[in-house]
């Protein structure tokens, strides 16, 4: 009788499981997302002009809302972008280009192209069609926030099986996300981790680890990580620096040239890395060459070796241009603010590449680790380092780290562990203070 009544309990489990995950992850999720808009809805006034300098271009007669306050840093471009296409009544991303050269880096032929087709039919009233293109950028962001997380809840799962616990609380922790009021306003972050999300998914899918740390593509799952490729792809050309999830091909690659698998080899990481790669040369080298070098363009006389095309990535030349990105150039006394800003992501974000090297090292998580260091040194070095705590969002580790730590110590954190305690506890300060600072215009961007 005992068995009897055991095995459907037992068989109940991921059941009872997966309702209370459903409950929990979707009913934080409404709460936080209200609290934020709630928070804009309460910041009394925006500290910059360029939201109600763009409104006064483009309206006739324009009334400052307070939804408006979500047109802040970089969602000005992209609604602006969308804007620009259809001015134009021109649908086609390969023909319509920015108004201008710096606006290329606010991802036009992915998020923004996605924005303008969204665009409600009859439409043609700028004053209505700037805040139907916001509030259907604002939706769409929060649906992919949304979905992001439950891949994020199933990629865990895959990564680490069965450990359900460990999957539930990464799932919470990336709701309160650091990039905080970024996602929850016309951005390109959300796109960019549901995409990286869905293609780390797939290749883990596709993949099978032995005890000896040796990998094979599983029976007939080759379609999924060629699939990981053009997820890979798709969230490149939203946002350059998902060019670095390329490592993972690299890591197979090796990997299974080191077994002598010469033909898996060719056939999957090669031709995956090869999209990747044409995907990100085509998006940020032959299409603003083939828009600027009939004009002329500083970056096409960018030449050296004697070679007579520009020899740089135009995505870096306008990175260094308008925004002086550069090795160290980030680096001056003024900038120290910046970096404490920054700070609690770094060192958890190093840490948690320790921790999976060495505490909890996994064959399958090693490529991600190298991502995650890659990525780290370039924020730190090269780039302004305080979009460390928005731009991070699409890689998975830290928030593994962060999570198995929490349920191991169940409260009684000693030595390093004290570290995720700070960190939560950072974060419940961080969130509404980001998302009140993003809604008035002010940094940090």
């Amino acid at each position: 009788m005992y068995s009897i009544s055991y095995i459907p309990y037992t068989f109940a489990m991921p059941e009872i499981v997966m309702k209370r995950s459903i409950k929990k992850i979707t009913v934080t999720f409404l709460i936080v997302k209200c609290i934020q808009y709630i928070l804009v809805y309460l910041t009394p006034t925006q500290f910059d002009t360029s939201t109600r300098l763009f409104l006064a271009k483009y309206q006739s007669s324009y009334n400052l809302k307070w939804y408006h306050k979500l047109l802040s840093w970089d969602s000005v471009y992209f609604i602006k972008i969308a804007i620009h296409a259809i001015e134009n009544e021109n649908f086609d991303t390969r023909l319509v280009n920015p108004e201008f050269e710096h606006e290329w880096v606010f991802s036009p032929f992915a998020w923004a192209a996605a924005l303008r087709y969204m665009k409600a039919p009859g439409l043609k009233q700028l004053d209505a069609l700037i805040d139907s293109l916001l509030w259907r950028g604002c939706i769409l962001n929060l649906v992919l926030h949304y979905v992001s997380v439950w891949i994020l809840y199933a990629l865990t799962l895959q990564t680490f099986p069965k450990n359900h616990d460990l999957a539930l609380k990464t799932a919470l922790l990336f709701i309160i996300s650091s990039a905080a009021g970024f996602l929850i306003a016309p951005y390109s972050e959300p796109t960019s981790f549901t995409l990286s999300f869905t293609g780390m998914l797939l290749r883990e899918y596709a993949l099978d680890y032995n005890v000896y740390g040796l990998i094979a593509l599983k029976k007939n799952r080759w379609v999924p990580y060629l699939l990981s490729s053009l997820m890979f792809s798709l969230a490149t050309v939203n946002r350059s620096n998902c060019i670095i999830l390329g490592i993972y091909y690299l890591c197979d690659l090796f990997k299974l040239l080191r077994q002598r698998n010469y033909l898996v080899a060719f056939w999957f990481p090669i031709m995956a890395g090869l999209l990747m790669l044409t995907t990100f040369f085509y998006n940020h080298y032959l299409l603003p060459y083939k828009a600027f070098c009939s004009q002329d363009s500083q970056w096409c006389s960018e030449n050296r070796f004697g070679i007579p095309f520009p020899t740089n990535l135009f995505y870096s030349y306008l990175q260094a241009k308008y925004w002086n990105v550069g090795f160290l150039n980030y680096w001056s006394v003024n900038n120290i603010p910046n970096f404490i800003i920054a700070l609690p992501n770094i060192v958890l974000i190093w840490y948690s590449t320790i921790y999976f090297s060495y505490q909890y090292p996994l064959e399958s998580l090693r490529p991600l680790v190298y991502i995650t260091r890659v990525f780290l040194l370039i924020l730190v070095v090269f780039v302004h380092v305080q979009i460390v705590n928005r731009v991070f969002s699409f890689i998975p580790l830290h928030l593994w780290y962060l999570s198995d730590r929490l349920i191991k110590t169940k409260g009684d954190a000693k030595g390093d562990d004290k570290l995720v305690y700070y960190y939560v506890h950072w974060l419940i300060f961080w969130v509404p203070l980001q998302t009140v600072l993003f809604a008035a215009f002010l940094p940090p961007a």
